[in-house]
Formats: C-alpha cells, sequence, structure tokens
C-alpha cells in the first residue's frame, strides 16, 4: 500500500524545487568579474531533494497522529432496538 510520500510526488518536487532555488540563491554570488557559486549545482538538487523527502516524512508522521484513531465496535454489543 503506497503511503502519504509515494502519493504526493508532485508536491514534493515543488518542496524540492522550492529548497533549491533558495539554496542556489545563497550560493551564487556576483562579483564585477563574473559569477561564483561556492557549491555544485548537482549537490544542491541533492540535498534539496533529501530535506525535501525529510519534510515530508515528518509531516506524514504528524498527519498520522492527528488522523482519528479507528475503534473496535463490537456489534454484539449493539441494541439494534429490537
Amino acid at each position: 500500500m503506497p503511503n502519504d510520500t509515494e502519493n504526493n510526488q508532485p508536491a514534493m518536487h515543488a518542496l524540492a524545487a522550492r529548497i533549491y532555488v533558495q539554496l542556489v540563491t545563497e550560493a551564487v554570488g556576483f562579483t564585477d568579474k563574473g559569477v561564483n557559486i561556492t557549491a555544485n549545482p548537482e549537490n544542491i538538487a541533492r540535498v534539496s531533494y533529501k530535506l525535501a523527502e525529510a519534510f515530508q516524512k515528518v509531516e506524514d508522521e504528524r498527519l498520522a497522529a492527528a488522523r482519528p484513531k479507528s475503534t473496535a465496535l463490537d456489534l454484539g454489543q449493539v441494541n439494534f432496538g429490537d
């Protein structure tokens, strides 16, 4: 059975993209001589997905904890108005 993370791939991709943009923005500097990037863009992409996956895992756990818990119902104990 797929978990919430597997069902939420487009949202995770969007989150990873937002993280990537933020990290690249912080890693790129502009000088009179050109552009300076302090990290490999591929590594930034990998880290972005790992951070998005970690965030989604915690979010899935938080949502699961907030869901109503199933309670067992013993139909033998229910009075249907005999």
